[in-house]
């Protein structure tokens, strides 16, 4: 079993360096909730050190870590304008539409104050944010720094080394 974790963890760590060091791509996302612009991209985000956390709902821990963990780091930088923080649904495991009700449900259970984005889909399904940001599966953390160029990418990150990534990345 530990040589089968193993090999998960390296998979997905050799997936994802692929696109470190690249510059962020679009989106890929058909709907946005709790944001005055219609179609948020990547390009609004130039000069500002941005996080990204993928989920699904029906990820258990998405809820037991990721969300919560993105409600501490929301607070912890309120006032900081040099940092922003993005959430995209990628639910990818099970055949539930998820939509704005569901984006609005998360908003509520975490108290998030920050764009919520639904992925869009490519024809066979899987969520276009997956592809191009090559993420693994859920919750995933994606960072990107002022110049627009992916710092981070992989399965969650603790809180310590995320506070030491975006404060490093903001000086910048």
């Amino acid at each position: 079993m530990k040589k089968i974790i193993f090999i998960l963890l390296m998979a997905n760590f050799l997936f994802s360096a692929d696109i470190i060091g690249k510059k962020a791509p679009s989106f890929g996302v058909d709907n946005w909730v709790q944001t005055n612009k219609e179609n948020l991209d990547i390009e609004d985000y130039k000069n500002k050190v941005l996080f990204i956390l993928t989920f699904q709902d029906s990820c258990p821990y998405c809820h037991k870590k990721a969300l919560p963990q993105l409600e501490d780091l929301q607070r912890m930088y309120a006032d900081d304008k040099n940092i922003e923080f993005l959430v995209i649904e990628t639910a990818f495991e099970d055949d539930a539409e998820y939509d704005v009700a569901s984006a609005q449900s998360i908003i509520k259970d975490y108290h998030l104050k920050m764009p919520v984005g639904i992925s869009k889909r490519d024809k066979y399904g899987r969520p276009i944010f997956m592809d191009t940001y090559k993420t693994g599966g859920t919750p995933w953390v994606t960072i990107v720094d002022k110049k627009g160029i992916i710092r981070y990418s992989n399965f969650q990150i603790t809180l310590m080394n995320v506070v030491n990534m975006l404060e490093t990345l903001a000086k910048q």
